[in-house]
């Protein structure tokens, strides 16, 4: 499926797209901010078929600086539960596969890959959190527009409890 323009999610909508194995394409030829999904209400990303093969994609011609293009451009709550975003246009400029304002992002699954930066955290004066899970979903690129981020990986479960625990940092290893 190809589309030429934009596809909106109001406020106060909620939307589950199902890719069901089927690629939704944009392509622009022009110097221009653009995306393929502009979302301000509540989206759900899926691809429910064996395999997830279901993918939005995204490409601009974008020759300069000063404009970005965006898979998907998130103002509201966005969960993805699977399939392929990604953003394929080979500029130098600001290119996301999910640019992320304000809102929720959650990423339970998926793959979320760009030619630049795959998911951008552009969260201003909000303490809203971005949640990705460690469940096998693939994100390449994060970048955060923010003074100040730490990440922090744990691994190595430490923790020699069998039964009756929650775990905490305790139980882990930072790298």
């Amino acid at each position: 499926v190809t589309v030429n323009s934009a596809l909106e999610i109001p406020a106060g909508k909620t939307v589950v797209l199902d890719l069901n194995g089927n690629t939704v394409t944009m392509a622009v030829d022009a110097n221009t901010t653009s995306s393929l999904i502009v979302n301000n209400g509540n989206l759900t990303i899926d691809d429910s078929t064996a395999g997830g093969k279901g993918k939005l994609t995204y490409s601009s011609t974008l020759a300069g600086t000063g404009y970005s293009t965006s898979t998907v451009i998130n103002y509201g709550d966005l969960t993805v539960e699977g399939g392929t975003i990604e953003n394929t246009t080979a500029a130098s400029g600001a290119v996301y596969a999910i640019d992320h304002y304000n809102g929720t992002l959650t990423i339970n699954g998926g793959k979320i890959t760009s030619s630049r930066t795959a998911v951008r955290q552009a969260i201003f004066n909000t303490d809203k959190n971005v949640l990705v899970e460690g469940d096998g979903s693939t994100v390449v690129n994060v970048y955060y527009t923010r003074n100040y981020s730490k990440l922090t990986f744990k691994a190595n479960a430490k923790c020699a409890i069998p039964t009756n625990h929650t775990h905490n940092d305790d139980c882990y290893d930072e790298i």
